[in-house]
């Protein structure tokens, strides 16, 4: 009986260290800055209209406390692992960063410069001033539409239908007149004659008789007519270039892994498989996969494509170092644009450029005639071999 309460002592004691170990590490400190406080002041002021009382002054910080105590338990529970929703607003919340970082204020040469390249996205269309009849569809609108024509210019009353946008429309866009009226009518209004009834016009609806007041040719604005939008368009396309900028720096730095023989339906009826529509970075990276499985990549001027077995011979971190620009050559290497051979030469080799990739290092000597003595007799991390070849390093 002692050893039974000597054992379950024994596992009450080791849950408790188990327990402490691997809370002991949650913060349980929450420190309210003076800056949230009065950022939710201010929001309460601007929603409701007036200062809080102090009951609700004290519900606005206790509402605070607990909604970071529940988040700090959510994190504990790590509830925020692949939750989409989450993800996405951290994505924005970055974005968001590094969009700010861009100037406030850009210049006004900047601006020109940036309106000069992008005339045609401030056009102002073509717009029509304009008075109609409308017959309906369902209701004999050709011929009745005829008949209004004759009426007109027998200076008689017209039986119209009604129309849900009305009768007459002030400097219409021509983008406007096409998305309520459809492309035929469009078209039929544009070669109209000036202050005369015409038509009839057909549209999606039915058939229009219509009196043209007058066109207002689209042109392209003076930089001074649309200045706030080009300087709106020009803040818009920075932030989109710094969190691009952030991406294309940073994104080589991250090893993707896809399933390139997924399929998903949309494509066709057999299904279109992701390696068929994954682009080409420009970045660069390693491709996971059979050596045997092809992929469609997308290649650029002055890249260099290299093969399975030397990745597997000069392993992916090397590679990835590579494609950083963060490999240091060995002092005293030579470089060579088209192979072949050299004379006596010395290579100084820097060891410690290697470490992690000793096995690589010591087969690619090997291959140049020289054989890495152990660390023992290295002197100062530096080795130094005279050899009477390179056998075509480029």
């Amino acid at each position: 009986m002692k050893y039974k309460v000597l054992i379950f002592f024994v596992i009450g004691i080791c849950l408790y260290v188990v327990d402490t170990t691997m809370n002991a590490d949650k913060d349980k400190s929450i420190f309210i800055s003076d800056q949230e406080i009065l950022s939710l002041i201010s929001a309460w002021k601007s929603q409701v209209g007036r200062d809080p009382t102090d009951d609700e002054l004290a519900r606005i910080v206790n509402n605070l406390i607990d909604e970071e105590i529940l988040y700090r338990e959510a994190l504990f529970l790590g509830l925020d692992q692949e939750d989409t929703i989450i993800k996405r607003r951290l994505a924005q919340k970055i974005s968001f960063l590094k969009e700010e970082s861009i100037p406030k204020i850009p210049s006004v040469n900047e601006l020109k410069e940036y309106y000069e390249n992008n005339k045609e996205k401030y056009f102002i269309e073509s717009s029509f001033t304009f008075t109609h009849y409308y017959f309906s569809e369902n209701n004999n609108s050709f011929d009745r539409s005829q008949q209004a024509i004759k009426a007109l210019q027998e200076n008689s009353t017209v039986k119209s239908d009604p129309f849900y946008l009305g009768k007459a429309f002030a400097n219409e866009p021509l983008r406007n007149i096409e998305t309520n009226f459809g492309k035929a009518f469009s078209k039929e209004l544009m070669g109209a004659n000036l202050n005369q009834w015409t038509g009839p016009f057909e549209s999606t609806y039915g058939h229009h008789i219509v009196y043209l007041n007058s066109i207002n040719t689209g042109y392209i604005p003076e930089i001074e007519e649309v200045l706030r939008q080009v300087e709106v368009d020009f803040l818009q396309m920075k932030r989109e270039d710094a969190v691009k900028g952030f991406l294309n720096n940073i994104r080589s730095e991250y090893t993707i892994f896809i399933n390139p023989d997924l399929k998903f339906f949309g494509g066709g009826d057999t299904g279109t498989k992701v390696k068929n529509i994954i682009p080409g970075y420009k970045t660069g990276g390693y491709v996971p996969g059979s050596p045997s499985t092809p992929f469609p990549a997308m290649l650029h001027g002055g890249e260099y494509v290299i093969n399975a077995d030397a990745v597997r011979s000069m392993g992916v971190r090397t590679m990835q170092s590579i494609n950083r620009s963060k490999f240091n050559v060995p002092s005293g290497s030579p470089a060579y644009s088209g192979g072949g051979t050299t004379s006596v030469s010395t290579v100084n080799i820097n060891v410690e450029t290697f470490v992690g990739e000793e096995e690589w290092f010591k087969s690619m000597m090997k291959s140049y005639n020289v054989n890495v003595l152990p660390k023992m007799n290295k002197a100062a991390g530096n080795e130094s071999r005279t050899f009477t070849s390179y056998n075509g390093i480029n």
